[in-house]
Formats: C-alpha cells, sequence, structure tokens
C-alpha cells in the first residue's frame, strides 16, 4: 500500500497533466488560425 503523501503527488501529478493537456486543447479550438 503507498503512503497517503505519495498517493496525493501522484494524483497531484495527473491532474497537473490532465489540465495541462485540456488547456492546450482548448487553445487550439479556440484559435485554429494561429500556428
Amino acid at each position: 500500500m503507498v503512503g497517503g503523501r505519495e498517493l496525493g503527488k501522484w494524483m497531484y501529478e495527473q491532474i497537473s497533466a490532465y489540465e495541462a493537456a485540456m488547456s492546450s486543447e482548448r487553445k487550439k479550438r479556440l484559435l485554429p488560425e494561429m500556428p
């Protein structure tokens, strides 16, 4: 069993990566004419 601190760190990294991917996808959709 992983410690709570390790689990929290892992979840934080997963959420950060997910939010970064979502924000870049949103920018691509909002600014399709931008390179």
